[in-house]
């Protein structure tokens, strides 16, 4: 089994059950109707707790991707300097070029099975909203030379555009990850299930909490434009995904 396949198989189950036996609340029978009005209305307020947790752990996994790239981008590019998303990461001074690749195409993984797990109604509102995050973000890099930093950014819009791309794993073997890189891994493949039912009862706990997106960096105020036929030049296919927003304004 190949690395990729053992971390999709190890995550994928990580979906809200919290939103699924909320909404199973709807058909509860009851023979007392203020009863059931009840127990539908407690499901309900539930259900929207649950959406929230959903959320936050989708917006934690797209921080950890940005984040862990913006690593990467700083050993592709030595000698830039390019401004910094504000969330935070472990220090990643002692990895090198290749170890922290490994983890870039990790995370982009486990995005990408996060966004399938997720309830439908979380991925269409936070979609267009992370969609605009990833092309503003690829705006900072406006003038330089394309790199394996461009393609990377260029597989998140991907995967937010059309659910899925190419990852590396499955094309060829990662003989090259050092047992340093899989211990960093295996908690982000591990915590997943946890992480998922501890947002659940913090945001069950606390009715008045809102999932928060992160801060992620932008560029100029032209920056969806700007981002946008970035994007196109890394990956012509994502064209037309990008065409609208040409000519959208950015509210930074």
């Amino acid at each position: 089994m190949s690395v990729g396949d053992d971390i999709y198989r190890r995550f994928r189950g990580n979906d809200s059950r919290g939103v699924k036996d909320a909404m199973s609340g709807y058909a509860t029978p009851s023979s007392d109707s203020g009863g059931s009005y009840l127990m539908q209305h407690q499901a309900q307020l539930q259900g929207q707790r649950s959406m929230e947790a959903s959320k936050q752990m989708l917006y934690k996994v797209y921080g950890n991707v940005i984040s862990i790239l913006e690593e990467y981008e700083q050993r592709d590019s030595p000698g830039k300097r390019f401004a910094r998303s504000d969330i935070h990461i472990p220090d990643q001074s002692r990895k090198g070029k290749d170890d922290v690749e490994s983890i870039v195409e990790t995370q982009l993984l486990l995005f990408e099975t996060q966004l399938k797990a997720c309830p439908s109604e979380v991925r269409n509102q936070l979609g267009e909203e992370l969609k605009q995050k990833t092309i503003k973000w690829v705006a900072v890099r406006h003038g330089q030379t394309q790199s394996k930093t461009d393609k990377f950014i260029a597989q998140l819009y991907e995967i937010l555009a059309k659910g899925r791309t190419d990852h590396a794993f499955h094309s060829r073997p990662r003989p090259d990850i050092t047992p340093e890189v899989m211990r960093e891994n295996i908690p982000f493949l591990m915590r997943g299930k946890h992480d998922q039912a501890t947002l659940d009862h913090s945001f069950r706990d606390d009715g008045n909490r809102k999932a928060v997106a992160p801060n992620v960096r932008a560029g100029p105020v032209d920056s969806l434009q700007i981002g946008s036929e970035r994007l196109g030049e890394i990956n012509p296919d994502l064209k037309n995904s990008l065409r609208g927003y040409r000519n959208q304004p950015s509210n930074r």
